[in-house]
């Protein structure tokens, strides 16, 4: 019987490593600074995701300095209505799911135009709301615990829209240092077919180490 307790230690103990090797945290950003006007392609991006350029809703204008939430450059809405959106999409480079744990961003306006924001994902239509904050405050806000999941083949996409102020006011929404962060490939519980595979195998193993006794 000892050596069966063996086995199956040994057994969930490989499947266990074999899991672990493939998570990896990662972490994307759009931090918009170019040399002389905004950038819209990701520009930090750690670990095995990629992400796509930011679309916005309506044209807008390169903003820079370190007031209204801008940190060096950021892109503004210029024509601002409420509900214009900033949209941002990221997906993983190797063939394995992900989970988004955390987004953070800076929102602004000029002369408190857009005074709140949302962010909603695109995995209902934009319907459920991941979180709010106020703009023009004195750092980031932070979305925790989102714990979102997806996979190789579906994108994680998210948009920012601006809430309240005034329709035709100029620059009247900006963003500015969006992160994503989350993991790639966090290992899954096996299933219970899994354990059941398993444990035959464990019993063979047994069974034929009883036998050559």
């Amino acid at each position: 019987m000892r050596s069966l307790s063996k086995l199956l230690a040994l057994a969930l103990f490989t499947v266990g490593l074999a899991g672990s090797a493939l998570g990896q945290d990662f972490i994307l950003r759009w931090t918009f600074d170019g040399d002389d006007e905004v950038d819209m392609s990701a520009t930090t991006s750690l670990g095995p995701v990629s992400g796509a350029e930011v679309i916005a809703s309506s044209p807008f204008n390169s903003v820079g300095g370190t007031s209204n939430s801008v940190v060096g450059w950021g892109p503004a809405i210029n024509s601002y209505t409420p509900l214009d959106y900033f949209e941002f999409s990221l997906s993983v480079t190797e063939p394995v799911s992900y989970t988004i744990s955390e987004i953070s961003l800076y929102a602004g306006s000029f002369l408190n135009e857009a005074t709140s924001f949302e962010v909603r994902g695109a995995m209902d239509n934009y319907s459920t709301v991941l979180g709010t904050g106020l703009t023009n405050g004195v750092g980031p806000v932070s979305f925790d615990n989102l714990m979102l999941g997806g996979s190789t083949n579906m994108p994680f996409t998210f948009r920012v829209y601006g809430l309240g102020g005034e329709a035709g006011r100029f620059n009247g929404f900006i963003v500015d240092h969006v992160t994503v962060s989350g993991r790639a490939g966090a290992p899954a519980v096996p299933e219970p077919a899994s354990f059941a595979s398993l444990l035959g195998l464990a019993l063979l193993g047994w069974t034929a180490t009883r036998r050559r006794r």
